[in-house]
């Protein structure tokens, strides 16, 4: 049985959560809901290669809070820019542009990492924020990775006041 939420569509939306389990296409409902001056979204999909984004995401001028579970991140658009976003949290984000996403967030104080799959994400193995304030980073598996080519990973975060790196299969933090 289909259901369907009928709200006006000049109506803000201030939060919106969905948790999908089979048959999701996130393209359609999130453009409608970044389209409504959205300001924390939350999107939760059962799959295992994640979904990818809609560009529309990228620019949305009122997100503060993104937390994503289950998605690709793989491209992101030339003029990708979210002024307003604080807060992110991934949890078993298949792959991510990360630098390129980080760049985008100039007032980003929050980032919260999950799970992650660092051998599939597209970056440098450096992460750079001057806004970034608090930063969490947990992996607990690892998916067929014998952590021969993990590498080091460098912070560059003059402004953190909270630090938390775990990793269950390999942990060297040097502050």
């Amino acid at each position: 049985m289909d259901r369907v939420l009928a709200v006006s569509e000049n109506s803000p939306i201030k939060n919106f959560s969905l948790k999908c389990r089979k048959g999701f296409e996130p393209d359609c409902i999130n453009r409608h809901v970044l389209n409504r001056g959205v300001k924390d979204l939350d999107l939760d999909v059962d799959a295992k290669d994640g979904y990818s984004l809609p560009f529309e995401i990228f620019t949305c001028n009122t997100l503060v809070g993104l937390k994503l579970t289950g998605f690709s991140i793989d491209v992101i658009p030339e003029d990708a820019s979210l002024p307003a976003l604080k807060s992110v949290m991934f949890y078993s984000l298949h792959a991510c542009a990360f630098e390129k996403l980080l760049s985008a967030c100039p007032l980003l104080q929050d980032l919260f990492i999950n799970d992650l799959n660092w051998e599939q994400w597209k970056w440098s193995r450096s992460l750079s924020s001057p806004s970034l304030e608090r930063l969490a980073i947990e992996r607990t598996e690892f998916y067929g990775f014998d952590g021969s080519d993990f590498g080091s990973i460098t912070f560059d975060i003059p402004n953190i006041t909270h630090l938390d790196y775990c990793e269950l299969y390999y942990c060297n933090l040097i502050v």
